[in-house]
Order: C-alpha cells, then structure tokens, then sequence
C-alpha cells in the first residue's frame, strides 16, 4: 500500500472480506455454526481481513491532511475510534441476546444468527458504502512527488495499469502527472 498508495481498494476489500467471515462466527444452530474449526478459521480470517483496516487508514489519513501533524491526526483518528467502540458496547450487548433466522425455507442451511454479528455486518456494510464514495487527494504523495522525477514516472505507470473497470473502484491513486506538474510549478513559483 505505501507504494501503490491504493488506500481505498485495500479497505473496501478489508471491509468486505470481514463482513464475509463475520457471518460463521454469529452462527447458532447450524452444524456450520457449532464447528469449531471453521470457527477457528473465521476467526483468523477476521484478524486477517479487519486488522489492516486502522493502520492503513492512519496512514491515509496522515497523506490526505499534509502538513498537519502525524500525531495529532493518528491520535484523533484513535480517539475516535475508540469513542465509537465504547458507545456501542452496550448496543452490542443488546443486539446478542437476540438471534434471528437465517435462510429458513433452506432446510440444510436453516440456522440462526445472532444479533451482535449482524450489528458489526452493517456497520461494515455501512462503513463500506459510505467509504465507497471517498476520494481526497494524497497530498503528502504529491510534496514527495514534488522534486523527483522517478515518482513521476511511477505515477504514470500505476496510472496506466488500472483498467477501467478497476478505476470505478479504485482507491486514491497516484496523482496525475498534469497535477504533479502544477503542483511543480506552484512550488517552484513560491520558492521565488
């Protein structure tokens, strides 16, 4: 991700991989639901696909708000975080004494969840839509960028490896090589 910088399309899919592997863990009647390897297995996956998700996005939070302060943005984004967590403790403790069904006109899927799994499915779910729709320019990237022109290539490159398809999702990209150059000119021009 610090290469690439595709913040975003490593998120959504952290995001959609955890709400994927969340479901086994919120199973109940279901044989699916009392074995504990695939609960196991559920478990590292969710350690694998929810664990990047802060780390990554303290550091685009730090490229999207350059030259504030490093500390300062990981510490409110922390802050926050936790602040979060802490409110929906006892929603959280609400929604698992209740279960619901889950596939019932499927006899050998029938099963319930409970209501805790699906409180943190729809908060990524909702985390996920409303990521979806982010787009903010790295602006650390672009003072790094500023005075090196292997960045620049690199730049046209990654730029010129995404498909289109792959644009409708991708993350933040790499900036454009015509918004490195204003950016070159304004700096340059500033410096005078």
């Amino acid at each position: 991700v610090d290469r690439t910088k595709e913040y975003k399309t490593i998120t959504l899919g952290c995001l959609l991989a955890s709400m994927v592997v969340l479901v086994p863990l919120g199973l109940t009647e279901h044989a699916v639901g009392k074995e504990p390897a695939l609960l196991i297995l559920a478990l590292l996956g969710l350690g694998m696909a929810a664990g990047p998700v802060q780390p990554i996005n303290a550091e685009l939070a730090v490229d999207v708000t350059y030259p504030s302060d490093e500390t300062a943005v990981e510490s409110v984004q922390q802050i926050g975080g936790n602040l979060v967590s802490a409110l929906l403790v006892p929603v959280a403790e609400l929604a698992a004494k209740k279960d619901y069904q889950l596939l019932p006109k499927v006899p050998w899927l029938e099963s319930d969840i409970r209501g805790d799994v699906i409180l943190l499915v729809a908060i990524a779910a909702a985390t996920y839509a409303y990521f979806s729709g982010f787009d903010a320019p790295l602006k650390r990237t672009m003072a790094d960028c500023n005075e090196d022109e292997r960045c620049l290539m690199e730049t046209d490159m990654a730029n010129a490896e995404t498909s289109k398809a792959e644009a409708l999702v991708k993350a933040v990209t790499w900036p454009g090589k015509e918004m490195l150059k204003g950016l070159r000119k304004s700096a340059t021009t500033n410096n005078r």
